[in-house]
C-alpha cells in the first residue's frame, strides 16, 4: 500500500478509485433490488431484508474475481474463516457488545426497567427463533456486510493511497447511503426522525472506525468482525432491550470509537505491544 502522503483534498479532487465505485454501485444494486421489492410488502417480505444484506458480500466476490481472478477469491474465503488471530481480539468481539447490555441491563433495572431476559434472542422482525437469531445476525449482518466493506471497500481505497483512518471516513457515507430504502421500511429506521438521522450518521461513522480498529489489529480477519457486527446488532435489537439498556450500549461503542480514533489513528491499528 503507498504511503498517504497527499492532503484528503488532494485525494478527492483527484476522485474515488473507478473500481471502489463500482463497487459500491453493485452492492447498492444487490441490496436495493431486494429491500425496494420489500417495502411493498413489509409484513409478508421481510426475509428479503435479510437477503438483501447479502448484496455487498456478493459484489465483493464479483468485485475481487474481477480484478485478481481465483486467487483473490481464494484470499478473500481465507479471511472469512481466519480464526488464528489474538484471542484478546475475539474476547473484544464477542464479549464487549454483551458487556455493555449486561451493564445497562443494571442500570435499567436500578431505574425501574428491568429486562424481561426471556426475550434477549428475539427482534422485531422474528420475535421467537431464539438461538438461532446468532447465526442470523452473524451470517446476514456480519458477513453479509462486513465482506463487502472491509474484504473490498476500504482495502480499495487503502490501495489509492488513502490511510485505514481516511479510507473508513469515506466509506462510512456509502454505508449511511447503502441503508436510505430502510427509512422507508417499518422494521427498519422509518422511526427515526429527521432529528435524530445526523446522530445516526455520526454513530455509523464511528462504528466503522472502531470496526475498522478491530479488523486491521485481528490479521485483517472478517470471521472476527462479523461476529463484532453480529452482536452488537443483537445487543441493538433485542426484544428484551430498553432504553436504557440502547444509551448504555450505544454510549459505551461511541466511547471505545473515540479513543480508538485519538489513540490509533491514521493506522487504527493496535501495535503488538498494546
Amino acid at each position: 500500500m503507498r504511503s498517504d502522503t497527499r492532503t484528503w483534498w488532494q485525494h478527492l479532487r483527484s476522485g474515488l478509485p473507478a473500481r471502489t465505485l463500482q463497487f459500491f454501485g453493485l452492492a447498492y444494486l444487490l441490496t436495493w433490488v431486494f429491500w425496494i421489492a420489500m417495502l411493498f410488502a413489509p409484513d409478508s417480505l421481510q426475509f428479503l431484508h435479510y437477503v438483501g444484506t447479502l448484496g455487498p458480500l456478493a459484489a465483493a466476490f464479483v468485485m475481487r474475481y474481477r480484478d485478481g481472478g481465483r486467487t483473490a477469491v481464494r484470499e478473500l474465503g481465507a479471511q472469512m474463516v481466519r480464526w488464528r488471530v489474538p484471542a484478546r481480539w475475539v474476547v473484544f468481539a464477542i464479549g464487549f457488545p454483551l458487556v455493555l447490555f449486561g451493564v445497562g441491563a443494571l442500570v435499567s433495572a436500578a431505574l425501574g426497567s428491568p429486562v424481561e431476559w426471556s426475550e434477549f434472542l428475539g427482534s422485531k422482525e422474528f420475535a421467537n427463533v431464539g438461538l438461532m437469531l446468532i447465526p442470523i445476525e452473524i451470517i446476514f449482518f456480519g458477513f453479509g456486510e462486513e465482506t463487502g466493506w472491509r474484504g473490498y471497500a476500504i482495502p480499495s481505497l487503502e490501495a489509492d493511497g488513502w490511510s485505514s483512518y481516511g479510507a473508513t471516513t469515506i466509506f462510512a457515507f456509502f454505508w449511511a447511503g447503502w441503508h436510505l430504502p430502510l427509512f422507508f421500511y417499518s422494521y427498519g429506521l422509518q422511526t427515526l426522525g429527521l432529528l435524530m438521522i445526523p446522530g445516526w450518521i455520526i454513530s455509523i461513522l464511528l462504528g466503522a472506525y472502531l470496526t475498522t480498529f478491530l479488523f486491521n489489529s485481528a490479521r485483517a480477519s472478517i470471521l472476527v468482525i462479523a461476529v463484532f457486527h453480529g452482536m452488537v446488532d443483537i445487543v441493538s435489537i433485542s426484544r428484551a432491550a430498553t432504553d436504557t439498556t440502547l444509551l448504555v450500549v450505544n454510549a459505551g461503542l461511541i466511547a471505545a470509537a473515540v479513543f480508538v480514533v485519538i489513540r490509533y489513528a491514521p493506522s487504527l491499528r493496535a501495535a503488538t505491544h498494546d
